[in-house]
């Protein structure tokens, strides 16, 4: 009775169920008044402080001891079983736990906050987690070493992303897709990025996951859904993730907008009102700074030209900066050393007008409105002596909205044409420009070029080749050519306008005092008075 008053046994570890029988025995060893030896006193002090789990566990022990050495088969069969327990709860760990929809990154961290109770190594986490993902992100994953359950989670994230269906290649194709590792020769039975054909094989695909849904417009992995109410767009979401279910495909919710009234798509900003540029490009333009040398030149040409079709006056605007590119290949084309396009450009006061008017051009871009089926729909165009413009409009309500515009600088011996001609053909470019918009339907061209409304009827002799082919492919489109005054037909006008006639007024000016100038000016009056096109 003494001797048990003196042994105070430490808390049963059932993490640990070893290191717990290494200190109850430093207990055994500095009991007092001496030191406990006998196998049953300690197979007694042990089972008297077992946790009722761990007791569960060794029932059967605890129940029939053994008679030599109790003590010793306690200690083994609880170390063993409490052991294989651990294992097993470990393993049923990610039991209940799937990837779904999730990212990698955000099962890991359910994972980890399930496993703050056991003390488990990162090798084996990092094992129940890899065989939580797909198989083909497993073996990926399995090629990379060294390896950690947080930088795998990272990577399989990434590589989520970009894991296209798994769209089977023609099997007579599959050697085409041969490569040569130091493992051997590998071919692919699945598309891969970067095969020649991918985008257009995926764009199929997408196109037949989303054919015949109301709404829905796709370009390879980037859908739009365009909805007229919020009820209407729950109804299109419904339809649209229903059909992705049934093809077996995913969305990454993170890269995902819904219920936008306004947002980027493709490289523009759509909003109910229409199509624009994004505002960041545009700044991004505005602040490119002046070229030194052709290469730099092209690289800001090929940036503002995406934006084109906001710019009325583009061709035009664009002119003289296009001038510097007249007599130079392009190094990559070029076959000869000689041809490079590192020249370094020489700016005038014209060129530096015309760059900084292109910026501004596009600050002050137009807003494209949407095509309305069944809309009234007419072509406004003219011609210069170096470009032709166009624009076609569509009747909304009691005015006139523009869905569209063409400005195309002329070539050389286009400049040589009679204005008829010019005009002419300011016609043909601009029906051949827009025929998708224009073919089926009923439309009325305007132009200030009158003898162009007697096109059609005059006799065929009378025509040049060239004119007749322009007349026979407008003639497919429409016949009904109209006349406008030239002060009406402002929009096409400005178009073909070189740039020169484009004037930057400053805030400054006293237009009460030019007014009365300008009734005092006799000059002025005259040139009034008389027939002049002034």
């Amino acid at each position: 009775m003494e001797e048990n008053s003196a042994v105070k046994m430490p808390p049963f570890n059932f993490g640990d169920p070893q290191l717990w029988f290494i200190m109850a025995e430093a207990t055994f060893q500095l009991a007092i008044p001496k030191p406990i030896t006998a196998s049953a006193t300690k197979y007694n002090y042990c089972v008297a402080h077992l946790s009722p789990e761990a007791a569960a566990i060794v029932r059967d022990v605890i129940t029939c001891p053994d008679k030599d050495d109790p003590y010793k088969q306690l200690k083994e069969e609880l170390i063993k079983r409490c052991g294989e327990s651990k294992s097993k709860e470990i393993r049923c760990l990610p039991a209940g736990e799937q990837l779904g929809d999730r990212k990698p990154t955000d099962l890991l961290r359910v994972m980890q906050r399930r496993a703050e109770n056991h003390q488990i190594s990162d090798t084996l986490l990092l094992e129940l987690f890899l065989q939580q993902l797909p198989k083909n992100v497993q073996y990926i994953l399995l090629a990379i070493s060294p390896l950690n359950a947080a930088k795998a989670a990272e990577i399989a994230d990434r590589i989520m992303e970009v894991t296209p269906p798994e769209i089977p290649i023609a099997p007579e194709d599959i050697p085409k897709t041969a490569i040569i590792t130091p493992f051997g020769l590998f071919e692919s039975t699945r598309m891969q990025f970067g095969l020649c054909n991918a985008s257009a094989t995926f764009q199929r695909f997408v196109d037949e996951v989303t054919r015949d849904l109301d709404g829905v417009y796709s370009f390879i992995d980037d859908i739009l859904i365009a909805s007229k109410s919020p009820q209407e767009h729950m109804l299109h979401l419904r339809a649209l993730f229903e059909r992705l279910c049934y093809y077996g495909l995913t969305i990454n919710h993170s890269k995902c907008k819904f219920g936008e009234s306004s947002l980027e798509f493709l490289g523009y900003q759509i909003s109910e009102n229409g199509l624009q540029p994004l505002p960041d490009r545009v700044e991004a333009i505005q602040k490119f700074p002046m070229p030194k040398n052709l290469t730099q030149l092209r690289r800001f040409l090929g940036m503002y030209n995406f934006y084109r079709r906001f710019i009325p006056r583009a061709a035009h605007i664009l002119a003289p900066l296009n001038k510097f590119l007249e007599g130079h290949r392009n190094k990559r084309k070029s076959p000869h050393p000689s041809k490079k396009t590192e020249n370094t450009l020489q700016w005038t006061e014209e060129t530096e007008k015309a760059f900084t008017l292109a910026k501004q051009a596009l600050v002050d871009a137009t807003l494209l409105k949407y095509p309305i089926p069944g809309a009234q729909l007419s072509l406004w165009k003219d011609a210069s002596d170096l470009a032709i413009g166009s624009s076609l409009m569509q009747l909304s309500g009691d005015k006139w909205e523009p869905i569209a515009f063409l400005s195309m600088k002329l070539s050389k011996s286009q400049r040589n044409w009679s204005t008829y001609d010019r005009e002419l053909y300011a016609i043909y470019a601009s029906i051949k420009k827009f025929r998708h918009m224009l073919e089926g339907r009923n439309f009325s061209i305007y132009t200030d070029q009158k003898p162009l409304i007697f096109a059609f009827k005059q006799k065929p002799e009378k025509c040049s080749p060239r004119q007749l082919r322009h007349l026979d492919y407008i003639s497919q489109f429409s016949t009904d050519i109209r006349h406008v005054n030239g002060k009406d037909n402002i929009i096409a006008d400005t178009l073909s306008r070189i740039e020169i006639d484009a004037i930057t007024a400053p805030p400054n000016l006293d237009y009460k005092k030019i007014a009365q100038e300008q009734l005092n000016d006799s000059e002025l009056e005259q040139l009034l008075e008389s027939n002049s096109s002034l």
